[in-house]
Order: structure tokens, then C-alpha cells, then sequence
């Protein structure tokens, strides 16, 4: 049976699988030979619960407009109405004969399947909910773009109005369903890009106001506000993107290989406390490739990409800070980055520096 990676899931799931544990259970004392009551009753309150579990199911599917689920949803309907039906006839065979081998079978096939389909059933369902918070968060990433061209404090008025549902709309779904996560990697991971997008907020209306300001008084600064804008627009847009990343994942392996897979990089080397797809596992990846630079044209290529992938949100991070804290880290990625363009020219010609390589290790 698949780990539950919803609370709710959990919460559907566990009394079924409590009651095919009684069977099962029930089964195990028939094999040792002692005496058990008449199993028709238990099989009759576990296809009972799960009849009603499929009955709200079918109404799920007549009544939603996702046509995913309505596809994915009616072959678990299948697999646990069979299961029911072995269920039954085991229980019917054992009652006549309780050493009959093949009603045995039959009951432990039909507690598998019972199990599979509703776990199948609830994660459909699951994935569907899912994909409803997905519309919301892409709706604001549509929205933000928006941003580039508001061009007056009137429009900045509208643009912020239209903004602010929306925007509270998604948080309040995402932190429920932060909250309904049993992996807490996952749950970490949206929680930390769901703040840095509460905290960016602000600051995009402010860069944008300013850029409004000195764009109409003909002022010094346009420039640099536009930038500022535009890359607080990038900031949100990559946190919402990585929500939408995380909020799709049903396993912990999921997580923990994306990275990895990406990088070339063996997920389980990372060291304890260290939470996957977090700035800090990033930066220890990035450190374990540039290491081994020289090793081949793959592993370079990897330690270059790790590298940026650290700056990146090194940077994101660092316009969200107080001016002196930022400007601490902005000049350490500019040496970091100056490093790894030495490092990447060295590689394309073939000239490995080992020093170099050492620097740039330290550096992050």
C-alpha cells in the first residue's frame, strides 16, 4: 500500500485498511487451524464502507469538469468492485468450508485490490484538487506579467486590485494544502516559497511605483527601478513555480531524485539535516560537482549548471534582504560568478586549473 502523502487521504484510507487487516487477520487464524466466527459480516462492512466510498466517486466524476479525473477516476471504480466480488465469494466458500485453498486466495486477492483501488481512487481524486490550486497559482504567474506594462499610478491602482484576490486566493489554498501534507520536505519547501512570495509581493508594488514615479517626472532611476521590477517579477514567478512543482509530488523519493536527476548527482550522499531541493542541499551539490571537475565533459558541464542554479537563488534571496545585508551577498556571487566564468573557460579549452576549481569549492 502506497505511503499516504495527505492527512486526508490518511484519514479515508486508514479505517479501510483497519478492516481488510481484520480479514486478513481472520484468514491467517483459518490457516492455523482455530476456530473464528462466520466472516461474511466483516466482508459485508468493508464492501459496505467502500460501496459508499465508489457512490461518492461516481458523483465526482458526473459532476467535474476535469476531464483527467474523469478518465483516470472509473478504472479504480473497476478494480475495487472485483475485489468486492472475490471478497463476497471467499466469504461464501469459507463459510461452507473453511480449508478450502482457493476461497483463501480469493480473500487475499480481494483485500489487495480493495486496498490498490481505493488508494487509486483517493489519489486521482487528490491529484484533481491539486490541479485546481495549479490554475490558481498559473493565473497569477499570467497576472504578474502584467506588471510590465503599467505605465501610470492609475493603472498601478487597477493592476494591484485586481492583483490582491487572486493572490490571496492562492495562498489561502496553498497553505491549507501545506498543511494537509504528511511529508514535512514537501511541506518545508512550499511554506519557505510561499513567504518569500508574501514578502516579494510588497516589494514588486513598491518597484513598480517607483518606476511609475520617475518614469513621469523625467527623473534618474528609471532604469534601475525597471530592473528592480523585473526581477522581483522573476523572484514570485520562479517561488510559484517551484510551489506548483512541489504541490504535484505524492512520494518523498520524487523530491529527493529531481535535483539529483538534473545535476548527476547521487541524492544519497547528502548529508543528514540537509532537505532536499533546499538552497543548502544545492549548495553541497554544487560543491561535491566542481570538485570533481576535470573528470569528464558531463561532470563539468553539471558543476557549471549547479553552480549558476546556487547564484540564482542566492541572488532571489538577497533583493528580499535590508540594503547592507543585500550588497554583502550580491558581491559574493559576483566573485563566485567571476570564478565559475574562469572555471568554464578553462573547461572549454581543456585546461583545467585545479586551483581554480579549489576556489570557487571554497567560495561557495
Amino acid at each position: 500500500m502506497p505511503v499516504f502523502h495527505t492527512k486526508t487521504i490518511q484519514s479515508i484510507l486508514d479505517p479501510v485498511a483497519q478492516q481488510v487487516s481484520h480479514l486478513v487477520l481472520l484468514h491467517e487464524d483459518v490457516r492455523e487451524g482455530k476456530l473464528v466466527a462466520d466472516i461474511s459480516l466483516p466482508v459485508r462492512a468493508v464492501s459496505a464502507a467502500v460501496d459508499n466510498l465508489i457512490n461518492v466517486g461516481k458523483q465526482t466524476v458526473e459532476s467535474s469538469k476535469d476531464e483527467l479525473l474523469k478518465k483516470d477516476m472509473p478504472p479504480s471504480f473497476v478494480t475495487v468492485e472485483d475485489a468486492c466480488k472475490k471478497l463476497q465469494e471467499a466469504a461464501d466458500g469459507l463459510s461452507a468450508d473453511q480449508s478450502s485453498q482457493p476461497h483463501h486466495t480469493l480473500l487475499l486477492q480481494g483485500a489487495r485490490g480493495i486496498l490498490q483501488g481505493v488508494s487509486a481512487l483517493l489519489l486521482v481524486f487528490d491529484q484533481a484538487e491539486v490541479r485546481k490550486i495549479v490554475r490558481v497559482c498559473e493565473g497569477i504567474i499570467d497576472y504578474i506579467k502584467v506588471a510590465e506594462v503599467v505605465a501610470s499610478m492609475e493603472e498601478l491602482v487597477t493592476f494591484t486590485k485586481n492583483l490582491s484576490p487572486g493572490m490571496t486566493s492562492m495562498t489561502k489554498q496553498v497553505d491549507g494544502r501545506t498543511e494537509d501534507l504528511t511529508n514535512p520536505s514537501h511541506a518545508d519547501i512550499i511554506t519557505a516559497e510561499s513567504d518569500q512570495v508574501k514578502r516579494a509581493l510588497p516589494l514588486l508594488l513598491s518597484s513598480m511605483k517607483a518606476f511609475v514615479t520617475l518614469t513621469r517626472d523625467q527623473r534618474k532611476g528609471a532604469a534601475e527601478a525597471q530592473e528592480n521590477r523585473n526581477y522581483i517579477m522573476m523572484a514570485i514567478t520562479e517561488s510559484i513555480l517551484e510551489i506548483i512543482r512541489v504541490l504535484q509530488l505524492t512520494s518523498p523519493t520524487e523530491e529527493q531524485g529531481a535535483f539529483a536527476a538534473e545535476q548527476g548527482v547521487d541524492q544519497a550522499g547528502l548529508p543528514g539535516g540537509l532537505l532536499p531541493g533546499s538552497l543548502a542541499a544545492k549548495v553541497y551539490q554544487a560543491k561535491e560537482l566542481v570538485s570533481r571537475t576535470g573528470a569528464d565533459a558531463e561532470v563539468n558541464r553539471h558543476g557549471i549548471e549547479a553552480v549558476k542554479s546556487v547564484l540564482k537563488e542566492a541572488r532571489k534571496i538577497a533583493r528580499t534582504l535590508p540594503p547592507e545585508k543585500r550588497t554583502a551577498i550580491e558581491e559574493m556571487c559576483n566573485e563566485i560568478e567571476a570564478l565559475m566564468q574562469e572555471l568554464a573557460d578553462l573547461q572549454a579549452r581543456g585546461l583545467v586549473s585545479h586551483y581554480t576549481s579549489i576556489n570557487i569549492r571554497e567560495a561557495n
